[in-house]
């Protein structure tokens, strides 16, 4: 009866063809919530990511914003981001974001983006940060960057700021490690007696530097080397030796 009942329904339902459809609809509110939709799960999805200390590229989400004019969107969360998280490596990371935001804005007609980031401008930003205070130094970036959204040439200079900051942060974070690192007294080697360090050579295959950000933030790192010795030996080294009286 079910199997019956079925087919026949179906026949007589009201059909819609696909002109009929295109007919009914907004294609272009469609697509402009299609559009917004995209960029609030991207924006999730990298404040997610950041938060998290994720192991995922976010370049692809930046570029499509710069694309489609949700930059600012884009921009507005990672100064959210940036200014509110306490890890200065997930601050860092995020302002080496921004930076990848603005050098997509600029495309290929503002020059490099290697070089000086030493702007008056930016310094007092600068200083905060150098001094621990995270939040206030991003929120000065973000006044700055305002001034400096005109043009491309701006655009990647500003860039090249943001990637100063990103270092300064990152070497926090680095530093944070003499937490781990406990110092004692003892016994002083006996005078005219050699210290003596030796290692093995380090051969660099492929991709020496990509395991170092901001490079390895969007793009990964993968670094492939092997340790040798010569002629049995561990080539490089060094030594040392207390002597009684200073010499030049």
């Amino acid at each position: 009866m079910a199997l019956t009942y079925c087919p026949f329904r179906w026949r007589s339902s009201w059909r819609l063809s696909l002109h009929d459809i295109q007919a009914n609809i907004d294609r272009q509110t469609e697509f402009d919530e299609k559009r917004q939709l995209y960029f609030d799960i991207a924006r999730r999805k990298i404040e997610f990511t950041l938060i998290n200390c994720g192991n995922e590229g976010l370049s692809h989400y930046f570029s499509n914003a710069c694309v489609e004019g949700y930059h600012n969107y884009m921009l507005d969360a990672l100064d959210i981001v940036a200014s509110e998280c306490e890890a200065s490596g997930v601050a860092a990371r995020t302002l080496a974001c921004i930076a990848d935001v603005l050098g997509c804005l600029a495309g290929d007609r503002g020059g490099l983006r290697s070089g000086p980031a030493a702007n008056k401008q930016w310094m007092a930003a600068y200083s905060m940060l150098e001094g621990g205070d995270i939040r206030g130094g991003v929120r000065a970036m973000q006044e700055v960057r305002k001034l400096w959204m005109d043009r491309p040439d701006r655009l990647v200079r500003a860039a090249r700021h943001y990637e100063g900051a990103c270092q300064i942060l990152i070497r926090q974070a680095v530093m944070s490690a003499r937490q781990f690192i406990a110092i004692s007294e003892v016994d002083l080697i006996p005078m005219d007696k050699w210290v003596i360090a030796e290692c093995a050579v380090r051969l660099d295959l492929a991709g020496g530097w990509t395991d170092t950000p901001p490079i390895t933030y969007e793009h990964g790192g993968a670094v492939t080397n092997v340790a040798i010795m010569v002629d049995g030996q561990r080539p490089v080294g060094a030594k040392a030796k207390r002597i009684a009286e200073c010499v030049l």
